[in-house]
Parts: C-alpha cells; structure tokens; sequence
C-alpha cells in the first residue's frame, strides 16, 4: 500500500487536476486509515469533474462514517444526478434512503 500510496503521489504531481487519479487516492488513503485524508482528495476530484460520479459515493460513504449525514446526504443526491444508470446506483439510492429515514 505504501507503494501505491507514493505512485499516486507522483502522478498527481504530473496531473493534479485528474479526477480519477484523486478518486483512486483518495481510495488508497482510506484505504491506509486516512478517512480525513481520503475525503479531501475525493472532495478535490469532484471540484476539479463534477461529472465524474466515482468520488460521489465514495464521498458519501466516508462522511457517513465521519458522522456528516447532511454531507453525505449532498453526496449521494449528486452521485444519483451524475450517474443514475451507474451499477451502482440501486446502492447508493439504498443508503441515501437509509440516512434519509426518520430518526437519522
């Protein structure tokens, strides 16, 4: 992991504005224990492609686990606006309703 973790940093160095490659770090920071880490890199790839739908869920899943349900909440509703067809979109409208119920 630590590896990657340094691959990723020199290719961000070449191309810090690519979406993917914040998205597959901030993957590998969470990854290594890194929640706070991992939510700023997949908060900068969404800023830098607010059409690229990865980070969106992934985004909300860490803030979940951060404790920022409106945050999350935010994150799912864009990766759904984004990506509604996505594969993965029947579970991130499960865990949206999930945080949307009563008593969340």
């Amino acid at each position: 992991l630590d590896g990657a973790l340094i691959a990723y940093d020199s290719a961000l160095q070449i191309a810090p504005e690519s979406a993917p490659l914040r998205s597959n770090y901030g993957y590998l920071l969470i990854m290594n224990g890194d929640l706070d880490g991992a939510i700023q890199s997949w908060q900068a790839a969404v800023t830098i492609d607010p059409n690229y739908s990865p980070p969106y869920g992934n985004l909300g899943e860490a803030l979940t686990r951060k404790g920022d349900l409106e945050g999350a909440i935010a994150a799912y509703e864009q990766f759904l606006n984004v990506a509604p067809e996505a594969p993965n979109a029947d579970i991130v409208r499960s865990r949206l309703a999930a945080l949307q119920a009563p008593g969340n």
